[in-house]
């Protein structure tokens, strides 16, 4: 029979024997020939390769498939032998279910046969075994007509979609996707979804699936913005923590795929068996099944029962996270909001569990093939509160931009609720968190809203008395700390989170009005005086109202007083900060500012902290004054002149002060004088301005009767008398009248403080109180007093003090005589040899003084 007849065949009964006739007659011919059939001696001479050709196709005929595969690539590339070959793998892979294995093979031999129809089936077969049913249908629909087996499947497919819609898809990956996200053709697992990007496929996968889509054409706009988004882990992490993480996905498949139409609990009731055989997963199989109402109700029955299972928090996170968009789409906006304030509550929980995320990094960084770091989880932490911001802001924006004010102002105090809820639970986190949570893995931190949801307030209380014991004791984590956690976790919360985030003002409205200490409200004796505290508690308005509104404070003594206590000092804070602001705009705001620091004292008067918020704004203004003297140098004269302004008007709105708090403002209102007057004297010239003698003068004379143990008043005031002598007067007597006091300043000076350096305006002092003498003297004067020491032995170099003693004895003799200014230069040499001897000082000064009423008197009162 020839061969050309025998294919055309096909598979036709009795195909086999045909090609195996065809053999046996090429086997007759005799002769050689290569087995590629290319060489030889002439192309009629290939009958070898062609009786081996025809055997391999009588082997496929009987469907001996292992033999196919080794005899057809023993062929190479004869005829359609690789073909063949590849066609006997995938009825090899298919034989064993190796669906993948199967259609890549197929996929080699597209046209032979029917290797089309196994190709579609294969193809079904892997699309079914990953849940995906519609897609399985497809390609079931393509081997129609060709494989019975095909159309057996297809049929029961088709038949399980009508009965369980919701199971086709979803189990595909280790998490799953909202059916509200999927609504958005932009939504990356949707948009990437026929390039087979699914929340299990590795980072390599996602890399890959733009080739793809490129083989295909070009990416469409959503294809793109849909693998920006997966591209990079860090994206892509914030993507699947809005996912639905399934527990046993594996096993819900399996179960999926072998469950039959005609099966008893096939329909809407399998979805109870599948959540009684994977517990796990039953919210989320109800989820899918029957909404999320359902889905809700079962994460919220498990976290009641365990209010620290992360696993039913983030479920039910992503699900309130998912309807809140959805209401507020659907225009059901005051439903939106209230189902925003659930999810914000669970989402702040959440991202406060370290253990929780150590968790979720491990099984993406599985999933991704890529490793993952603490730090991708602490940054995806962030950029997730932050999605939140962003998602209530673009609603606030919404409804603002369409005229809807009272709806964008919910939006904003949700906001609010949940800075309030993330700083609760970094307050509670940074003091040890809540111990022994059923459910957490290490303690507990969360926010206020999930306090009240989880009924955790009594060890909420209990953990703030332990810690204001522990912090009255002096031990961590100290008692600013445990003020915040009752700031946080009480009616004072939205104040706090208002004052964190620089809004003053509300933050002021937010606060409660105060009563005093002598009008508190009616309280029990609190449940530490009851035999049995929780049935106390559990029976007592009192401490069901604490409870409610101020659960910290349940367990403290005098809690009322407490509760108030901390108001004033979180109202004294705003009152500090409003201040702060306002002293920032300069001498302009100082109005402001004291009209806050008189409110701050009134109100601090209720709750009997007068003296705390008085240090307190002390503390504040002296930190402004050293926030001005930072700025630069050019400004230094008006940096001070503000300074000083500010510091001078502190003492009136305090009145009265504590001497302590006086000294402290005094002590500093002199240091600026003194450096002001450096400012107006000398360091202004630097900067191109004329010097402000008597201005210097002026504020170092201040400076030095606020503080008169100040050096550096009491030595620039004697340089600013010594050093402007010239630029002062020309007359002898009033210069000699300001050496003297400028003399007497150094005296006390050195008297006092013996580190500071007064040597350099000492020894100006004495120089020009020497050309004064020489000046009075006249040349014969000056001359017989250089003949007179010259006349004595020199003095020992190693005991100059003995030398000046005995020049202060010479001087005291001459003075007895009457010679003042003879004295006077003895007594200059002795203080050059010793200055740090007071005696030779109080010798000198004495001269000085007797010299000046000598010139008074002889020549009038110079002033």
């Amino acid at each position: 029979m020839a061969e050309e007849a025998v294919e055309a065949r096909g598979e036709a009964p009795g195909a086999a024997a045909a090609w195996r006739e065809v053999a046996d007659a090429y086997d007759q011919l005799g002769g050689t020939g290569d087995a590629d059939g290319t060489s030889g001696a002439g192309e009629g001479r290939d009958h070898v390769a062609r009786a081996e050709y025809a055997r391999v196709r009588a082997a496929e005929a009987d469907g001996e498939w292992a033999a196919v595969v080794t005899a057809a690539g023993a062929l190479g590339a004869y005829r359609d032998a690789p073909a063949v070959a590849a066609y006997a793998r995938g009825r090899l892979a298919d034989a064993h279910q190796e669906w993948r294995r199967a259609a890549e093979a197929f996929e080699e031999c597209r046209g032979h046969g029917d290797a089309d129809a196994h190709l579609a089936y294969a193809r079904g077969r892997s699309l079914e075994a990953e849940g995906r049913w519609s897609e399985a249908v497809e390609a079931y629909g393509r081997a129609a007509g060709r494989l019975d087996r095909a159309d057996v499947r297809r049929r029961r497919l088709r038949r399980l979609i009508e009965l369980l819609p919701w199971a086709d898809g979803p189990t595909r990956g280790p998490l799953a996707a909202d059916p509200f996200a999927l609504r958005d053709e932009t939504y990356p697992y949707r948009a990437l979804r026929t390039a087979g990007v699914h929340p299990g496929v590795s980072m390599a996968a996602v890399s890959d699936a733009s080739y793809t889509l490129l083989e295909r054409g070009a990416m469409t706009w959503s294809e793109r913005v849909a693998w920006d988004q997966l591209r990079l882990p860090g994206r892509r992490l914030q993507v699947d923590a809005l996912l639905y993480r399934w527990q046993r996905p594996d096993g819900v498949r399996a179960a999926l795929a072998t469950l039959s139409p005609d099966d008893e609990h096939a329909g809407p009731g399998f979805v109870d068996v599948l959540c009684e055989r994977f517990p796990g997963d039953a919210p989320l199989l109800l989820l899918l099944a029957r909404g999320r109402d359902a889905a809700t109700a079962e994460w919220e029955r498990r976290l009641a029962a365990a209010p620290g299972d992360m696993a039913a928090a983030h479920g039910l996170a992503v699900a309130r996270l998912w309807q809140a968009q959805d209401l507020e789409q659907s225009g059901a906006w005051e439903h939106a909001v209230r189902t925003w304030e659930l999810a914000l509550a669970y989402w702040a929980t959440l991202l406060s569990d370290d253990a929780y995320w150590d968790g979720w990094r491990a099984e993406r960084a599985a999933c991704y093939e890529r490793k993952l770091t603490h730090e991708d989880m602490t940054r995806l932490r962030w950029e997730l509160s932050r999605h939140l911001f962003g998602l209530l802001q673009a609603c606030e924006q919404r409804h603002t931009e369409q005229d809807r004010p009272q709806q964008a102002a919910r939006y904003e105090e949700l906001a609010e609720f949940l800075e309030a809820e993330l700083a609760g639970a970094r307050i509670l986190k940074d003091v040890g968190g809540l111990a022994g949570v059923p459910g957490a893995r290490a303690a507990l931190a969360c926010g206020p809203r999930y306090v009240r949801l989880l009924e955790l307030q009594l060890p909420l209380a209990d953990l703030a008395a332990d810690l204001d014991a522990a912090a009255k004791d002096g031990k961590d984590p100290g008692e600013y700390a445990v003020r915040e956690l009752r700031w946080a976790f009480s009616g004072l919360s939205r104040a706090l989170t208002l004052c964190a985030v620089h809004k003053f003002e509300p933050a002021l409205r937010a606060l409660p009005a105060f009563p005093t200490l002598t009008t508190l409200p009616d309280d029990c004796a609190g449940p530490a005086a009851a035999s049995d505290p929780r049935r106390h508690i559990e029976g007592c308005a009192y401490c069901q109202e604490f409870l409610r509104r101020d659960p910290a404070y349940v367990h403290l003594p005098h809690r009322h007083a407490r509760l108030l206590q901390d108001g004033v000092e979180l109202a004294v804070r705003v009152r500090l900060e409003l201040s702060r602001t306002a002293l920032a705009e300069g001498e302009c705001g100082l109005g402001r500012a004291q009209e806050q620091w008189e409110r701050l004292v009134r109100v601090a008067r209720r709750a009997g902290m007068t003296a705390r918020a008085k240090k307190a704004l002390v503390r504040t203004v002296l930190g402004r004054v050293e926030a001005l003297l930072d700025e630069d140098l050019v400004r230094r004269g008006d940096v001070l002149d503000e300074a000083i302004t500010l510091v001078e008007a502190v003492p009136p709105v305090l009145h009265p002060l504590e001497r302590e708090v006086r000294d402290q403002l005094d002590g500093r209102l002199s240091s600026l004088y003194s450096m002001r007057g450096v400012w107006r004297g000398y360091t202004r010239t630097k900067h191109g301005m004329r010097s402000d003698v008597y201005g210097a003068e002026a504020d170092l004379r201040r400076a030095l009767a606020l503080n008169p143990a100040s050096n550096h008043a009491r030595d620039n005031l004697a340089r600013a008398l010594v050093f402007t002598l010239d630029a002062r007067t020309d007359e002898l007597p009033a210069r000699l009248r300001l050496l003297h006091e400028a003399l007497g300043l150094l005296d006390v000076g050195l008297g006092q403080a013996l580190t500071h350096n007064y040597r350099e305006t000492l020894g100006e002092s004495l120089e020009e109180l020497d050309r004064l003498l020489a000046t009075d003297l006249g040349v014969v004067g000056v001359g017989e007093l250089m003949r007179s020491d010259g006349a004595e032995p020199p003095p020992d170099e190693n005991d100059l003090a003995s030398w000046a003693a005995a020049l202060t004895d010479r001087a005291e003799a001459e003075l007895a005589r009457g010679d003042v200014r003879r004295a006077l230069h003895h007594l200059i040499r002795a203080t050059r040899a010793d200055v740090m001897d007071a005696r030779v000082r109080r010798a000198l000064l004495d001269a000085v003084s007797r010299w000046l009423t000598a010139l008074t008197t002889e020549g009038g009162d110079p002033s």
